[in-house]
């Protein structure tokens, strides 16, 4: 996430296969995420590894970590996530799909405090 922050989220598995969200994406401090972890939690992705000493300091024997080739969104898991979905009748209009952005860009955090200056075209420029 940059910014001295990860995009992180919580989820318990259960029993069935499926996953209940504990805590919603979000960006945050490192540090300030592993103090909530009370149960054992498998970390994945980019972010376990480059914070694996941070983890393993802070949340302990709690921690486990997903094999390295885990740790890269792939194309196949999407693919049969999205398949189970459909067997269960879980499906949407992909006109509908939307992007879901955890935090406002750059340009738009400039753009609302105002440091992003005129923009090309604007007659007050």
């Amino acid at each position: 996430a940059r910014k001295q922050q990860v995009y992180t989220a919580l989820y318990r598995w259960r029993p069935d296969g499926q996953w209940d969200q504990v805590a919603k994406p979000c960006a945050v401090d490192p540090k300030e995420w592993l103090s909530q972890i009370t149960h054992p939690c498998l970390f994945v992705g980019d972010g376990s590894a480059v914070y694996k000493s941070l983890i393993e300091d802070t949340v302990g024997p709690l921690a486990r970590f997903a094999p390295p080739y885990l740790n890269t969104p792939r194309p196949s898991v999407v693919a049969h996530v999205g398949f189970e979905q459909i067997q269960r009748g879980d499906t949407c209009d992909v006109a509908l799909l939307v992007p879901n952005y955890i935090r406002k860009s750059d340009a738009e955090t400039k753009l609302e405090s105002g440091k992003l200056g005129p923009s090309l075209g604007d007659p007050k420029a």
